[in-house]
């Protein structure tokens, strides 16, 4: 489980991306919220520029792992 001290603060979120194979991709952006059901967060994926920060419920089923960012 991630920590509550962490909401508020920047992360790295790898999340399970879709597709005809389970892969992996890397957000960051800010933890809002830590519940029992997953994250929401407000977070944008460097890979495809001009992708905005919007926040969203993100289920557990779909986080892989959350670090704080630098």
């Amino acid at each position: 489980m991630v920590p509550q001290e962490w909401v508020g603060k920047r992360v790295e979120v790898d999340l399970v991306r879709p597709g005809p194979t389970l892969t992996g991709a890397t957000y960051r952006g800010t933890l809002n919220a830590v519940t029992d059901l997953g994250i929401v967060a407000r977070l944008s994926n460097d890979d495809q520029p001009g992708t905005e920060e919007r926040e969203r419920f993100y289920p557990w089923s779909a986080v892989l792992s959350v670090d704080l960012s630098g």
